[in-house]
């Protein structure tokens, strides 16, 4: 397991936030290298969930940045489509990872409940900008169902965030 080394870079890049990541170019990059990181992680053993965790953590760190948080704050305009076009081909490609890894395996939740995350995230996105897509959330709630049979442990948490939109 990757545990003790995707926490060291979670806390790396927190704490480089403040420094390094002073342009759209340096974030871009680091997105680059960490999904990079990841692919190879998640491909190599889906099963393996410590890459699921920092999968979430990179996708919650680049909504950060977009939504103009955090110590990135001052560099990210509202203005700044380019930068936002880019993660929106970011989060598509990583959809289609996961719809790959779910081909491969389909009995592994973890791609299931990233998808649901990118999803998530994505719609939100959308919602900002007044472009809410009701099949994302078809596709969302279809996901949390398939989650509910391979997962049925969690289908309480599963009922939440199908109640939840």
């Amino acid at each position: 397991s990757n545990y003790s080394a995707f926490h060291h870079r979670s806390v790396f890049i927190e704490q480089m936030e403040l420094t390094k990541f002073t342009s759209l170019d340096n974030i871009k990059g680091a997105l680059q290298v960490e999904f990079a990181i990841i692919e190879n992680a998640t491909f190599t053993d889906p099963y393996d969930q410590s890459a699921w965790w920092y999968h979430r953590f990179i996708l919650n760190w680049m909504k950060t940045v977009l939504q103009g948080k955090g110590s990135s704050k001052s560099i990210i305009l509202d203005t700044d489509t380019e930068f936002q076009q880019w993660c929106f081909d970011i989060l598509d490609h990583q959809i289609e990872n996961m719809n790959a890894l779910m081909e491969e395996d389909p009995q592994c939740k973890w791609p299931i409940e990233c998808l649901v995350a990118l999803l998530r995230i994505k719609n939100e996105l959308k919602l900002k900008e007044n472009d809410a897509n009701a099949d994302l959330v078809d596709d969302i709630k279809g996901l949390l169902v398939q989650l509910k049979c391979l997962d049925p442990q969690r289908s309480g948490r599963y009922d939440y965030l199908l109640e939840k939109k």
